[in-house]
């Protein structure tokens, strides 16, 4: 389903393929719009063969500047299933939700610093109703408890970062996505959720031939290192998940030594980390080092939080073949895993993912899904990938679904501070319903 008209949000998803960009662009940008009057907000997804520079001016044309979007690898909606060679926009369309853009432009140089940049800029841009706002919050103090409001807080943040990249050597450069948010945790505290993900490309040009084209889009500009921000004040019900299709294993891994940048695992359990890793799967370093996918996708660490949640940070083996890369930041001394792939889990991660979200306020009416997908997973489900959107479809038959694989994944479980992940969906779900209702 392309559209969802309901009283309080309007929302509507245009896709379109095509060899010429701009015309590609041009179509799924006046798709999106079919229906809708007053859009307020737009969410662009391209894939990352696509001319960024055509789509900018096509989504201009359009959208005018309140869209934000970037590069991906594929695009999941309701409207297409799983769908490569793609453009997809969603716009909104409601008077109780209000969107505040902040964009940080080459954030590598200073994610932490970005991170504050980009939430104070986008706090500063949001509009709110100061009459119907205002008096929503007065009614929702009058008739709901203390255990509902602090529960639900009238705002989350929405974000497309740039994910890891390669430099014209060939080096990985990570997303810096985990220190991003760090950054943003010092302006809001860590409970207000924070949904997005990073930036992707072409997922066989970045495994095989490690050639990267990651760009952005906000404020109506092209970046290709940028951070986004959407400080979003929501009138309406919303709720998010974050989950995973592996099975915990009964093993223990502690990273013992990690490098100053929490990029580098250089010990695990005290012994050299890919030494460790490979004997907790029962393999030579030999047979791990010569074809570390094999392993790496359906065997990632994980770190454990107090309450036993996993939480994936996928890596690979070093060139020095003793010390191991992780793409997401971690700490030295975390308690971790190595978990297991689980085809039929994996495949029904989105729809759980969604279903966590919708369990917190089932009675209410789903007006829009958010699904940011890892493209780790694509490649582990290989044949099967289209079942992770397709069952999430029939589940929920008639919502509008909008997401794509990501090179890192954003977003919390309801009760816990927002993380950045890999191997992971993370959801976030909007209704048709009033905070005061």
């Amino acid at each position: 389903m392309g559209k969802k008209n309901s009283s309080k949000i309007k929302v509507s998803i245009g896709v379109a393929k095509g060899k010429d960009t701009y015309q590609t662009a041009l179509k799924a940008a006046k798709d999106s719009l079919d229906g809708l009057r007053g859009a307020t907000f737009s969410i662009l997804y391209a894939d990352s063969n696509y001319d960024e520079k055509e789509i900018l001016k096509a989504g201009n044309e359009i959208l005018g500047n309140t869209w934000i979007g970037c590069s991906t690898d594929t695009q999941l909606t309701s409207t297409h299933g799983f769908e490569q060679g793609t453009i997809s926009v969603l716009t909104i369309s409601s008077e109780y939700l209000h969107f505040g853009v902040g964009v940080v432009d080459k954030y590598h140089k200073n994610p932490a610093s970005s991170g504050e940049k980009a939430i104070q800029e986008a706090m500063k841009n949001v509009h709110v109703d100061h009459y119907v706002d205002p008096y929503i919050q007065f009614r929702r103090s009058q008739t709901k408890s203390f255990h509902e409001i602090v529960r639900i807080p009238p705002y989350f943040i929405l974000t497309l970062i740039c994910g890891v990249k390669f430099d014209k050597q060939g080096n990985p450069l990570p997303g810096m996505e985990a220190e991003f948010l760090e950054g943003v945790f010092k302006i809001t505290g860590p409970n207000i959720p924070i949904i997005g993900g990073s930036s992707s490309t072409d997922w066989d040009k970045y495994t095989k031939e490690k050639i990267t084209n990651n760009f952005q889009f906000a404020n109506g500009k092209l970046y290709y290192d940028a951070a986004i921000i959407v400080f979003v004040v929501s009138d309406l019900y919303f709720a998010h998940s974050f989950t995973h299709g592996y099975c915990v294993a009964n093993n223990v891994a502690l990273l013992t030594k990690v490098d100053k940048t929490g990029h580098i695992i250089q010990e695990i359990n005290g012994k050299p980390a890919v030494e460790e890793y490979a004997r907790i799967l029962k393999v030579s370093v030999d047979e791990l080092t010569k074809n570390p996918f094999k392993y790496i996708l359906a065997h990632p660490l994980g770190v454990l939080d107090t309450f036993g949640n996993v939480y994936i940070k996928s890596g690979a083996p070093n060139p020095d073949r003793k010390t191991w890369y992780t793409l997401t930041k971690v700490q030295e001394n975390t308690a971790s895993v190595v978990v297991n792939y689980d085809p039929k889990k994996t495949k029904e991660a989105v729809y759980y993912a969604l279903k966590e979200a919708d369990d917190i306020h089932s009675h209410k009416e789903i007006a829009l899904g958010l699904v940011f997908s890892c493209c780790g997973r694509k490649a582990l489900l290989g044949k099967d990938v289209t079942a992770e959107i397709d069952i999430a479809r029939r589940k929920y038959k008639g919502v509008p679904l909008f997401g794509f694989h990501t090179f890192g994944e954003i977003g919390a479980k309801m009760s816990k501070s927002s993380q950045v992940c890999n191997q992971s969906v993370s959801s976030l779900i909007i209704y048709n319903k009033l905070l005061t209702e």
